[in-house]
């Protein structure tokens, strides 16, 4: 059989290392998938299996609209990377209106989809108007199959923080609708947002999760008595490890131990862990690492973290979330300590297997129990559940068999 020719529309490029880009790469890296993108947003690890796809400079049509260079000579060229696109809802409503004149811009994506040939399209659904107004431009002229892939709510908080805020979400819930409406086959990230979107909209979703593999594990491995901490910094995660250093610190005083918090990101280094880095020598801050590097270094430690952060505002933008590092950590065999909400869509699968801390209030007491207690039992509660739950050619067959039935294709 010839591969499925798919048209993947997403905001961030396919990618070995980075969010959403990595899902992507992950469901798709298969010789059955023709994979072409189209994407604003450009990664530094960028899959070497893709050819011939589209990126939309935003920079250029920028500069095509309001004539004038926004960007400071030498500044990357992608606004999603860009400190002038910082979001707010006046910003992001800048940008959608921008969108609207890029005449230009569309006649370069039609040149372009005129040139190949797909099979189906399938949309990684974000936070932008304009993303959804593309594709239901491209589903018009194509007129093949869509799928829609759902990882965040953007608009389950319509809270009235500005009038333009407001407005922007309830503009974006209704363009989601538009999308959902004219959905083929809907996919969500976690029960808690299938079951958002199917009273939202009346429409069942699948739970497709990243497809992780079963890594080579180290012989190295629990070399340290460490905890690891690989992802972002985003969303108040940096003020729970604050959090967490200063507990280790706490415990290392108190009990003459020696463990140490260490830190992996491709995030900037914040300045709540500048701080505390000063006066805290158990943190060790290790910037970005490579896919292989990661697993490695992982494979070393004890302790793997898994953070959000306790307040309001945070816990509404990661409510029906699914982190997509759980299923890789998980299938890893290690002990997962996850310190969150216990109402959030990631905890549904970790208070199953995970070491859990839900209350701040007991991070020091339930930490030093960790460390006195068994951490193989959660290790092999999390090696059972991955293999049952995070089983990676279970879900690549349900896909496929999904694109199959709807491109007619044995």
């Amino acid at each position: 059989m010839s591969p499925i020719k798919v048209l993947v529309i997403s905001n961030n490029e396919l990618s070995t290392t980075d969010a959403n880009g990595k899902t992507l790469l992950s469901i798709f890296d298969n010789d059955i998938f023709d994979i072409k993108q189209i994407y604003i947003k450009k990664t530094s690890n960028p899959s070497t299996k893709l050819s011939g796809s589209l990126y939309i400079d935003e920079g250029d049509i920028f500069k095509d609209v309001l004539k004038v260079n926004i960007l400071k000579s030498g500044q990357d060229s992608s606004l999603e990377n860009s400190r002038i696109m910082k979001k707010s809802a006046f910003k992001q409503c800048i940008r959608e209106m921008i969108w609207l004149f890029s005449h230009k811009q569309y006649r370069l994506i039609d040149e372009w989809i005129q040139k190949n040939e797909f099979d189906i399209i399938f949309f990684m659904m974000g936070d932008s108007i304009f993303m959804c107004n593309l594709v239901l431009h491209i589903l018009e002229k194509l007129e093949i199959p869509l799928l829609t892939y759902i990882t965040d709510v953007y608009i389950n908080d319509l809270s009235i923080k500005s009038p333009i805020d407001y407005a922007f979400k309830k503009i974006l819930r209704k363009n989601q609708k538009r999308i959902i409406g004219k959905t083929d086959k809907l996919y969500t990230i976690s029960d808690k947002m299938s079951s958002y979107y199917k009273k939202l909209c009346g429409k069942k979703s699948a739970i497709l999760r990243n497809i992780a593999e079963t890594p080579i594990i180290d012989r190295n491995r629990d070399k340290f008595n460490d905890f690891i901490y690989a992802g972002n910094l985003y969303y108040g995660r940096d003020e729970i490890l604050v959090l967490l250093a200063r507990v280790i610190k706490s415990i290392n005083d108190q009990n003459k131990k020696n463990v140490h918090l260490k830190i992996y990101s491709n995030s900037i280094l914040t300045e709540a862990l500048k701080d505390e880095m000063r006066v805290n020598s158990y943190i060790y801050w290790g910037g970005q690492l490579s896919k292989v590097e990661l697993i490695e270094e992982i494979s070393k430690n004890k302790y793997v973290l898994f953070v959000e952060s306790f307040k309001e505002k945070y816990i509404n933008k990661v409510k029906y979330s699914f982190s997509t590092k759980i299923t890789e950590l998980a299938l890893q065999g290690k002990c997962i300590v996850a310190i969150a909400p216990e109402n959030i869509g990631s905890m549904e699968d970790l208070k199953k297997f995970a070491f859990c801390i839900t209350n701040l209030n007991e991070l020091e007491s339930k930490i030093l129990s960790l460390l006195h207690g068994t951490p193989e039992l959660y290790e092999k509660k999390a090696k059972e559940f991955s293999f049952q739950h995070y089983n990676a050619n279970a879900q690549f067959l349900r896909l496929k068999e999904d694109i199959s039935s709807l491109t007619h294709r044995e």
